[in-house]
């Protein structure tokens, strides 16, 4: 009886000191006011083999090792001063989000720098697993996240959604005027996140004038049974540099 009693008051201390760890890992991890941004970890959300989300419109990154510590820069480009309806980073696959509270910004190239020390690194974040979303005027703003300053992109986008299942579909960028500027197949197999890329040219290999565009997807989500798809995001191609 003894043995045992010492053996279930073992095991008490072994879960409380668990569960303390698990406390001091969520107080680092808790999604909240860090001055000049909110930061942390959301609730989970459900994905449907109907579900289709558009995460991120971002610069194709430039290849680059980013090591521990130091900061996490935000890179866009304003053709006008204004006022940004969604400015966020996102790691959808943790629930990791950060959102700036500055929200008024100038022209031209603008940056926003965090720490990575507080929540990045704990959580085991990764630099490639990051989509920004920024959006003006029903009109989204590509961005840039990286761990260098300043930096370049490679050239091109990715426009990234989450889905629920594969897709088999047309991918067409046109410009303000509706003239086709670009079209390709977009096929993946499974769901998850799932990066389309534009490289900036038109159908002849030529770059595409900076302006407003559309993207659009159209064919069909391949799930349990074919559903139809069709989503389009008008967004403002434009040099980063």
């Amino acid at each position: 009886m003894i043995k045992n009693l010492a053996t279930i008051l073992a095991a008490a201390c072994l879960l409380a000191g668990l569960s303390d760890v698990a406390q001091a890992a969520c107080e680092s991890c808790g999604y909240a006011d860090r001055g000049d941004r909110f930061e942390g970890v959301e609730s989970g959300e459900e994905v449907s083999g109907g579900s289709f989300k558009l995460h991120a419109v971002h610069y194709l990154r430039p290849g680059e090792a980013a090591a521990k510590g130091g900061q996490m820069h935000l890179y866009f480009r304003l053709p006008e001063a204004g006022k940004l309806e969604e400015i966020r980073v996102a790691q959808p696959d943790t629930l990791y989000r950060m959102e700036p509270k500055r929200k008024e910004y100038p022209q031209g190239l603008q940056s926003f720098t965090w720490p990575r020390g507080e929540v990045i690194d704990p959580l085991g974040l990764s630099v490639d697993g990051l989509y920004a979303l920024l959006r003006t005027g029903g009109v989204y703003i590509p961005a840039l996240v990286s761990t260098r300053a300043p930096a370049a992109p490679s050239g091109g986008y990715a426009f990234v959604f989450k889905s629920g299942a594969g897709i088999d579909a047309d991918c067409t960028v046109s410009g303000a005027d509706g003239a086709e500027v670009k079209s390709f197949e977009c096929f993946e197999d499974y769901g998850g996140m799932i990066p389309i890329e534009w490289d900036g040219t038109d159908e002849a290999g030529k770059p595409a004038a900076d302006g407003v565009y559309t993207f659009e997807i159209e064919g069909d989500m391949l799930a349990e049974t074919i559903r139809p798809l069709a989503h389009t995001v008008s967004f403002r191609h434009q040099s980063l540099k």
